[in-house]
């Protein structure tokens, strides 16, 4: 029964491992946004917002426990630092 129990959450954390590669590769991409100010990289900044937020969704929703929620919220948080990061990239790049 141990083993069935490893193999279901091993199921709930891929969507939230998921996310934490997308969100790895937002604020990376944040970072050559800024010291680039490239359009590229703010694009695909945006892909990977999207795509956390697309899995944030599945893992809350899998979620069944408060431990398991607090986690997808934690991330929720982290892709709108990682929004912010980009707006006001985007906003200094407009501005100049």
């Amino acid at each position: 029964m141990a083993q069935s129990d490893q193999i279901q959450s091993a199921k709930k954390l891929k969507p939230l491992q998921q996310t934490q590669n997308y969100l790895q590769a937002a604020l990376q991409t944040v970072i050559q946004a800024q010291a680039m100010e490239n359009t590229q990289a703010t694009q695909q900044t945006e892909q990977n917002i999207q795509k956390a937020q697309q899995t944030l969704s599945q893992a809350y929703s899998s979620a069944k426990t408060t431990e398991e929620k607090n986690y997808v919220e934690i991330a929720q948080s982290q892709i709108q630092q990682a929004q912010m990061k980009l707006q006001d990239a985007s906003q200094a790049k407009s501005s100049e």
